[in-house]
């Protein structure tokens, strides 16, 4: 069994996308991480 995954020369990213290059200002997902970052 190896420990390596295999590699996928056709991907189209080194890293995954960031959620705020994609994700819409107003959406429900940015008020939810900011509502629950201000209770810690």
């Amino acid at each position: 069994m190896s420990r390596f995954k295999p590699i996928k020369r056709d991907m189209n990213y080194l890293f995954p996308p960031s959620m705020n290059d994609w994700l819409p200002e107003q959406h429900l997902a940015r008020l939810l991480l900011k509502s629950s970052s201000s209770w810690t």
